[in-house]
């Protein structure tokens, strides 16, 4: 029996600073833009840079749909300069959650910093997707670079 996900009410709307944001908080600025390529799916585009000051719209951005009954939950980070430690301590608490849910989370990039973080942090191998179209296509639950292994044997 599958469960009907409602809309989320932040869906396909940017984040943007304030009218106000000093030049300072215009540097630190993490817009997300969340959309549905299926009824199954939450898209999340990242763009900025995710530190200890951003790292909050991340985390509410991800918290309720981790609650939901998501098959596929894709972050984008082509678009993200710059992924500190607690960037990466909410990725994987993150994938921990989906885990015990048994949703697909996914992480796409393509900034080697970013790359090299995810690297570092040993979350590339659960995490990391090759493609935007292979992340989109994971499997609750699955490992997004076992896919790939899979798929290309």
């Amino acid at each position: 029996m599958s469960m009907a996900v409602p809309p989320f009410p932040d869906e396909g709307e940017l984040d943007r600073p304030a009218d106000n944001a000093s030049p300072g908080e215009l540097g630190a600025l993490l817009s997300i833009t969340t959309t549905r390529p299926d009824a199954a799916t939450v898209l999340l585009r990242l763009a900025g840079e995710i530190d200890e000051h951003t790292v909050v719209r991340l985390e509410e951005a991800l918290a309720p749909r981790l609650q939901t009954a998501l098959h596929r939950i894709v972050i984008d980070l082509s678009n993200v300069e710059f992924l500190g430690v607690t960037g990466l301590q909410l990725l994987n608490q993150s994938r921990l959650r989906a885990d015990d849910r048994g949703i697909a989370l996914c992480v796409v990039a393509t900034n080697h910093a970013v790359l090299r973080a995810l690297q570092v942090a040993e979350l590339d191998e659960p995490l990391l997707a090759a493609t935007l179209q292979q992340a989109l296509q994971a499997h609750p639950g699955a490992c997004c670079n076992a896919q790939l292994e899979t798929s290309q044997q």
